[in-house]
């Protein structure tokens, strides 16, 4: 269980401040529930779980890790889960495919983070059938759906990302931290991005430089498209973290713009907020 003294740490935290686009016009909240509309999609939803899959490159499990704490407070049951890896948590855990054991930590603490232990302190999925009965017990269901290598920008690979079929809303994030960044040290799955972006040959093997346009483009190509031609019924939001200045929020709108996105959100200073180390 969680110490009372450590929650109460969390509780009186950063303020987290969050620039939404909708329908071309920008707002600022300190939720990333609200962001996300996560209320509306509770309403719609009263029969099952709000399932949202996170895709993309660096800042998943910080995101996900907010929208728990987000949820716990509402008074909400919240399960974490991956379908590919994601770092073994500290709280919340439970390492067996035990479905009363996911019962019992939701019942107490809220949140469960379920998942089989592997090699490297990584925890990895169990199964289809433990994923949609263990998704049962949940309010809300949020699933680390890709792996970057801790890099901020990612083209996926064949299979990628591993997205349940039953997600309401696919989030695709990207950090703007690549910007003017050499692409061998920002980019995971380097021969993907070239050869999408066309480039000549001089420029592959990582001799380019991380651009606006360029990251906007492989958000539109790889993720974005794609993602909403095969979960025609989900909502796929392109999202930018490492949003820690002004200069950085305007690239980042920029890059929405670019990439022709009417709704996305940016985040900035995620490693300072109080849910960075929940679990």
């Amino acid at each position: 269980m969680l110490e009372c003294i450590k929650w109460q740490k969390f509780l009186g935290g950063i303020v987290l401040r969050i620039s939404v686009k909708n329908g071309g016009s920008w707002t600022q909240t300190d939720a990333l529930w609200m962001a996300l509309s996560i209320d509306r999609h509770l309403r719609t939803q009263k029969d099952h779980p709000v399932i949202l899959s996170f895709a993309g490159g660096g800042g998943k499990t910080s995101y996900i890790r907010r929208l728990a704490w987000e949820g716990r407070e509402r008074g909400l049951k919240v399960l974490v889960m991956t379908t590919t890896h994601m770092a073994e948590p500290e709280h919340f855990a439970v390492f067996k495919r035990d479905l009363e054991m996911v019962r019992s930590m939701l019942e107490k603490e809220s949140i469960a983070v379920a998942g089989r232990p592997v090699k490297d302190g990584k925890i990895a999925f169990w199964d289809k059938d433990f994923y949609k009965q263990a998704a049962a017990l949940a309010d809300i269901v949020l699933i680390e759906a890709d792996g970057s290598k801790r890099l901020p920008v990612k083209v996926p690979g064949e299979n990628e990302p591993v997205i349940p079929e039953n997600s309401s809303v696919i989030i695709c994030i990207y950090g703007l931290g690549a910007i003017g960044k050499q692409s061998d040290s920002c980019c995971f799955r380097l021969n993907q991005s070239e050869a999408l972006l066309k480039l000549k040959d001089e420029e592959k093997n990582g001799h380019w430089i991380m651009t606006e346009e360029k990251m906007a483009y492989l958000m539109r190509e790889g993720y974005l498209k794609p993602l909403r031609k095969v979960f025609s019924d989900s909502l796929v939001i392109m999202a930018l973290n490492q949003a820690d200045t002004k200069e950085a929020e305007e690239q980042g709108k920029y890059i929405l713009k670019s990439a022709g996105e009417e709704q996305g959100i940016l985040t900035g200073k995620m490693y300072e907020e109080s849910s960075f180390d929940l679990f």
